[in-house]
């Protein structure tokens, strides 16, 4: 019987991300794990986004689509990883506020 997973494939790595986004780069996420509380959502979820691209979200409900967004907007609890705007830790600034 087959993992009902496989069809998924593998996740994109590093590598693959930055072939997206090859120059310019606005935002990254690297080994992001954030969720609300004490219940982690995100597990070492990476991203990277240059300027002027679009990005759409795509995933089941639960997935964490959401999660990311409110992650990068300060609205979560960011357990490891790294959120940068145009080179800037922007991790900390929920902190501060």
């Amino acid at each position: 019987m087959a993992n009902q997973y496989d069809v998924l494939g593998t996740a994109p790595g590093l590598e693959d991300l930055n072939k997206l986004s090859p120059n310019d780069v606005h935002l990254t996420i690297r080994g992001l794990n954030a969720g609300y509380g004490k219940m982690e959502i995100l597990h070492n979820f990476d991203l990277t986004v240059s300027k002027a691209q679009s990005l759409c979200l795509i995933g089941p409900n639960g997935a964490g689509k959401s999660t990311i967004l409110h992650s990068i907007y300060g609205f979560t609890n960011i357990f490891d990883g790294k959120i940068e705007l145009e080179g800037n830790d922007i991790n900390s600034c929920s902190e501060t506020m």
